[in-house]
């Protein structure tokens, strides 16, 4: 018999057959992507949205999903893959959190910006490679934002750019509780997606289509994987729809025979895989169509923008734009009580840190977006736009666990209107009317409507009504002497701040100003609603639809929900 010690180092008479590692998972730093491409925004004559319109195609998507909900991660992994697989060219960016969960099961490298470090949770004024702190990557990247979720997905997507003069659009498909922000369904994100990314592409002259239908291309034709023209790789299904997307008008009037072209399209969307790759005539060498490089130069001079040629379903632009609600902001600020300002950092427990970890806003991020801004805020008044913060539903002045009533000083334009004994007050949006602001007694108003909305909550007085006030309206919110307790708690879009407001402090809110000197759209946050500028007149039919079919708006007493 053997002894043990002989028999434990004795060699294995196996040998594995064959190995099997994990898929390395490459999530990339946001540093690395180019620069932000920022839309323009032009009114229509059908209503009073706006139309999307890109300078050339969007090359940045972020996508943020709603946390807990395996049925939203899994639409989230389908949705980032079609657009990797239609869009090569586009870039998709994630929270670090989900980057770093989600890598592993998508085939292709992903972004996200660094994880945060103790050392970056302190204010800072270092800068990184991209020329700012951290907390400013996502408004310098980030060109469209895509939200998986319900309200609250969207409010956090926007708390993103909480320190951010413009906003990138928002595409939210509702798969929420409420989801009366996003009326997008998930089963519509490949036709929703192409519209926002070709939104407003010009078609291409004559020339420019007899030019790009000739160019080679290296692509998924009808027969398989082979070299054809840009015509049949990018204009395949279109029946010629680069012609008539010329006219406006024409489009309009051949709805149907675009939509079964629209078909067409999704169809061969599933199959194309391979990136449309052009290779130089005079160099050999290959560059991406999607790229701004002297592949398209000579396009350019033609008249079709950089870029567009390997976007599928471009012609459709020209007509049938993405409409967008643009919903105000609030600009909010706090001050000491000698008037000094209080910079917006660390909003909960240290950092306004998002579900996932990142962190979003610190004393740098407002300093550095204060830098970034050209020719300040231009709001006027009080407020100078440094180390604003901007909410888009509301800011609320609570008494916490103070188990007295606040009192507080109410001034409206300068001038004071009340002293105010509630459980504290709201400043809303119209956005935010349907939020707190209504369960407190508030007015419900139509997000057009340029406005704030001054709602008290429990007041002590039965008289105290609420107020709707213009937008431009300076609004002074001032903790009294009076005040029982030494301080109350102060929370911007549902992130509480980590110090709340003593007494002699304010907070400080004035509507954002969304056009600049030149009539520019360049304030509050883009979203995408259902239709298209130029398909369909038929208004914010979809508002009417939220108050009736989520809110149950004058519902009867008797009838079954």
């Amino acid at each position: 018999m053997r002894p043990l010690i002989h028999c434990l180092k004795r060699k294995p008479d196996w040998h594995r057959a064959f190995s099997h590692s994990a898929r390395n998972a490459i999530v990339k730093d946001i540093r690395e992507l180019p620069d932000r491409i920022s839309p323009r925004y032009q009114p229509t004559s059908h209503n009073d949205l706006l139309c999307l319109e890109w300078p050339s195609p969007p090359r940045n998507v972020l996508l943020i999903k709603k946390d807990k909900a395996p049925e939203v991660t899994a639409a989230l992994i389908e949705y980032a893959k079609h657009i990797h697989a239609t869009y090569p060219a586009i870039s998709l960016i994630f929270e670090p959190a989900t980057a770093h969960a989600l890598a592993s099961a998508l085939p292709f490298p992903i972004y996200a910006p660094p994880p945060p470090s103790p050392s970056r949770l302190a204010p800072t004024a270092a800068a990184d490679d991209a020329g700012g702190d951290l907390y400013y990557l996502y408004p310098a990247k980030v060109d469209v934002t895509c939200t998986l979720g319900g309200d609250g997905t969207i409010l956090h997507a926007a708390s993103l750019f909480a320190t951010a003069r413009s906003v990138p659009p928002i595409l939210a498909f509702s798969m929420g509780t409420l989801g009366f922000l996003g009326e997008w369904k998930f089963g519509e994100h490949k036709r929703a997606f192409r519209d926002v990314v070709v939104s407003g592409a010009r078609a291409p002259g004559p020339a420019a289509a007899a030019a790009a239908a000739a160019e080679p291309v290296l692509g998924r034709g009808p027969a398989g994987v082979g070299t054809v023209t840009a015509a049949a790789a990018g204009l395949a299904g279109e029946g010629g729809g680069a012609a008539r997307g010329a006219d406006a008008d024409a489009d309009v009037e051949k709805r149907k025979e675009e939509e079964g072209r629209e078909k067409m399209v999704d169809e061969m969307e599933a199959g194309a895989a391979a990136a449309a790759i052009a290779t130089s005539p005079s160099t050999g060498s290959t560059t991406t169509m999607m790229g701004a490089d002297a592949s398209t130069a000579a396009a350019t001079t033609t008249g079709l923008l950089t870029g567009w040629s390997s976007i599928r379903g471009r012609a459709m632009g020209a007509a049938r734009g993405a409409r967008v609600l643009l919903r105000n902001r609030l600009k909010v600020g706090v001050f000491a009580p000698g008037g000094r300002r209080i910079s917006p950092d660390r909003l909960s427990e240290g950092a306004t840190t998002s579900r996932t970890g990142a962190t979003t806003g610190t004393t740098a991020a407002a300093e550095a977006a204060a830098r970034r801004r050209k020719g300040g805020e231009g709001g006027g008044g009080w407020s100078d736009g440094a180390g604003d913060v901007y909410a888009m539903n509301e800011v609320i002045i609570h008494r916490g666990r103070d188990p007295h009533l606040a009192i507080v000083d109410v001034l409206v334009g300068g001038r004071y209107l009340t002293e105010a004994v509630a459980d504290g007050m709201i400043i809303s949006t119209p956005t935010g009317s349907t939020a707190y602001s209504l369960s407190s007694g508030g007015s419900i108003v139509h997000p057009l409507v340029s406005s704030l909305l001054l709602t008290p909550i429990c007041p002590r007085s039965l008289s105290f009504r609420p107020l709707v006030l213009p937008a431009n309206t300076p609004i002074t919110l001032r903790l009294s002497e009076k005040n029982r307790g030494r301080e109350v708690e102060v929370s911007i879009d549902g992130v509480r701040r980590s110090e709340g407001m003593g007494v002699g402090m304010e907070v400080r809110v004035q509507g954002e100003e969304i056009q600049d000197g030149q009539g520019a759209w360049v304030g509050g946050v883009p979203s995408i609603v259902r239709g298209n500028v130029g398909a369909e007149s038929t208004g914010d039919d979809h508002w009417v639809g939220g108050l009736n079919g989520l809110l149950k708006f004058n519902y009867p007493f008797g009838e079954d929900g």
